[in-house]
């Protein structure tokens, strides 16, 4: 058995070196909870891995991937919205007049203008879309057809469970926000950065990303409702970079959904921390980005290597920048900070996502302690640094972030 030394992430005075056994045992198949959910099979919960499918869409994927074939740029036909009152208004006003609409209660239509193939869009929250998928019954094609929107949430995890994920399924990240509610019409959150790239054209960021079977048909349905002109369709000279919304491969958009959702997380959790320093005074995205950077940074920083780490996602390079000057504008730049993030409706797909992941490193470390050595292992310190400030260390216990040994080195708030 060979043994490896690494330094500890646990949040002491000093950093510690400590010897443990080969990653390989952690993961044994002795230990005795999935690490995140099943992935594999439709529905199945037998999987322990994070990124592993048990046929060959992976092999498929990168081969499309190496050779640039993207699914077929689909048109934009009547579609089918399933709705609920907690939807957000500019899924909403994605609808047209030929579109049908339509509860989870309601008996879906299999045809719409002639067509028995349609997009599905699933504008419903992240706190009702597991009931949804759970409850209802469709077939492996109309499963293919539904579209899924995942704008600073991350909502993996509930489609995993599902066996949602992957090259075909639709999925996307706008990018954008609704600038006039009477003429339905959005205002991208793309914007131009001050340097240049490698290749010496411009850098953009914060535009939308789509991926599946119908990113063709997003994609024209909001260019057609975009305050811009359609040239961004026909502009074979236009770099991909520079389009308001782009269609990607699943792990190109996999990295824009995770850098979008990290980026809104670690303003959300730096503002709350002001926000309780400065006695509740109210502060609004923009402020915070503007006045704190640098700590949104570092926390950015961390959840992005936390992700590395234990799901094999590294997000592009530069990501800190493009956070900092297209984060705050794709959520509102004059929207207030929540000064509690932890009661947000979505926390267990915002906040909460990577919460599970701690706790379940945790587990490792527990249940390996007596082979490995480990008491624990602290994938994201700072983040339970500023939940510890905002709920206090007993909150951290609760939750499970920290094992109760830990208690005396739960990292202390730094001077706001």
């Amino acid at each position: 058995m060979c043994s490896v030394k690494l330094y500890s992430t646990s949040p002491l005075p000093a950093m510690q070196i400590i010897k443990i056994v080969c990653l390989s045992s952690l993961l044994s198949s002795s230990t005795s909870f999935k690490l995140l959910s099943s992935v594999g099979n439709a529905r199945s919960t037998c999987g322990r891995l994070f990124n592993v499918w048990s046929d060959n869409r992976a092999t498929r994927e990168y081969q499309s991937f190496l050779e640039g074939t993207l699914p077929p740029f689909t048109l934009d036909i009547p579609s089918l919205f399933i709705n609920s009152p907690a939807s957000t208004p500019t899924l909403l006003h994605l609808q047209n007049p030929d579109d049908i609409t339509v509860s989870i209660t309601d008996e879906f239509p299999s045809t719409i203008s002639g067509n028995d193939r349609f997009p599905i869009y699933v504008t419903l929250p992240p706190s009702e879309l597991n009931n949804f998928l759970t409850t209802i019954s469709l077939t492996p094609e109309q499963l293919e057809d539904l579209v899924f929107f995942s704008d600073s949430v991350i909502i993996e995890s509930i489609l995993r469970v599902h066996g949602l994920i992957g090259t075909d399924q639709t999925q996307a990240v706008l990018g954008v926000t609704l600038s006039d509610t009477v003429r339905k019409r959005f205002s991208t959150t793309a914007v131009k950065l001050d340097d240049v790239d490698s290749m010496n054209e411009e850098k953009w960021a914060g535009g939308g990303s789509v991926c599946g079977k119908w990113a063709g048909s997003i994609i024209r349905r909001t260019y057609s409702k975009l305050d811009v002109t359609a040239e961004f369709l026909e502009d074979e000279e236009l770099g991909d970079n520079k389009k308001p919304i782009r269609h990607n491969f699943y792990r190109e958009w996999r990295r824009v959904m995770f850098e979008r959702a990290i980026g809104s997380m670690a303003v959300d959790l730096v503002g709350a921390s002001h926000v309780k320093s400065s006695g509740g005074d109210s502060l609004d995205r923009k402020s915070v980005t503007n006045n704190h950077a640098d700590e949104i940074v570092d926390l950015a920083r961390e959840l992005a290597a936390g992700l590395r780490q234990t799901m094999s996602v590294s997000l592009l390079t530069n990501f800190e920048e493009r956070v900092i000057e297209t984060v705050s504008m794709s959520d509102g730049m004059s929207e207030l900070i929540n000064p509690d993030p932890t009661a947000d409706i979505n926390y267990d797909n915002k906040l909460g996502f990577f919460v599970e992941i701690q706790k379940k490193f945790l587990t490792i470390a527990s249940e390996k302690s007596d082979v490995a050595g480990v008491m624990s292992i602290q994938i994201f310190p700072l983040l339970c640094e500023y939940l510890g400030y905002l709920k206090g260390d007993e909150y951290l216990l609760e939750i499970g972030a920290v094992a109760e040994e830990e208690e005396a080195y739960v990292i202390k708030p730094r001077a706001w």
